[in-house]
């Protein structure tokens, strides 16, 4: 009862949010949903949505001096829930792209970004393939602000074509966090894959580590799941941290850890196996995904 209790509480957060939401659906008008959202979101809680990751960006953008500018986020659900640039979709002195294919999310968003003349919004499935395009679209500078990403599968492939020809002064994206360095983890790109709602998704922090860095950026903070990069050139003074000290102190040692992510129990063991355990351990929990994922060991 206790960890059912737990769930419940958490029913926003990554795994449970979708069922709760079906069932509010079901229960509620959708006109009384989107108002309900829209309403919270004129009390929007920089220190619980999105682990905090709202508030940290902010801070940077503090130390940056970046007190105008344009920021992107694919894979922005209703622009609110667990939200880390709804602050900057709202500031008059940013603009914005807000992409998110799942029509209900994209038409909460719409609803409550309804006022926010400056953020653009595209129902989109965003792919390595057609992100370069889509940030055209829309005149995306090439060296803009923020970059939010979170889209739940291939998003290593995306950032690694978006590199190519942007520059984004503040990059944050999801990791799998249950996955912990030296491993390298990803997704493989696949047009028809959508996320099952499991452990299956996304990449570590190793992958994330290993090819943001390749294009002249560091990494500079761990929030839970998501891992923040700045460019080296940028004036800031950099943790002179491992991949493997970023990763506990950002997610493994945090003492609300197990509160916070409660649906990670059934893999927490992958904490305490060597590496060569823990890569066997992740074969064999994701099988029926065979193929569609890279798993290597990193010295």
């Amino acid at each position: 009862m206790k960890k059912f209790g737990k769930q419940i509480k958490h029913g926003y957060r990554k795994y449970f949010r979708e069922i709760i939401r079906i069932i509010i659906r079901k229960l509620f008008p959708y006109l009384v949903q989107v108002r309900y959202v829209n309403n919270l979101s004129k009390n929007f809680d920089y220190d619980v949505q999105g682990h905090g990751e709202a508030k940290k960006l902010i801070s940077i953008c503090d130390e940056l001096n970046i007190s105008k500018g344009y920021y992107v986020d694919i894979g922005a659900s209703d622009g609110y829930t667990s939200s880390s640039t709804f602050p900057f979709a709202r500031n008059k002195n940013f603009s914005g792209l807000s992409v998110e294919l799942d029509d209900v999310k994209f038409k909460k968003m719409q609803y409550i970004y309804k006022n926010f003349s400056n953020a653009f919004l595209s129902q989109t499935k965003v792919t390595p393939l057609n992100i370069e395009d889509l940030l055209n679209e829309f005149d995306v500078p090439k060296n803009f602000d923020i970059l939010n990403l979170d889209i739940d599968s291939y998003d290593l492939f995306v950032i690694k074509n978006l590199l190519e020809s942007y520059r984004p002064k503040i990059i944050s994206m999801e990791i799998n966090e249950k996955i912990p360095p030296p491993i390298y983890f990803t997704v493989t790109y696949d047009e028809n894959h959508f996320w099952k709602g499991d452990h299956f998704f996304g990449c570590s922090l190793q992958a994330a580590y290993e090819e943001v860095t390749r294009f002249n950026y560091k990494l500079y903070s761990v929030i839970y799941n998501n891992a923040i990069f700045i460019p080296e050139e940028m004036n800031l003074e950099f943790q002179n941290l491992s991949v493997e000290e970023f990763y506990k102190d950002g997610y493994e040692n945090k003492s609300d850890r197990k509160e916070k992510f409660s649906y990670n129990s059934d893999v927490d063991v992958l904490l305490g196996l060597q590496q060569e355990e823990a890569i066997i351990f992740l074969n064999n929990f994701f099988k029926e995904y065979r193929g569609m994922f890279i798993l290597e060991s990193r010295s």
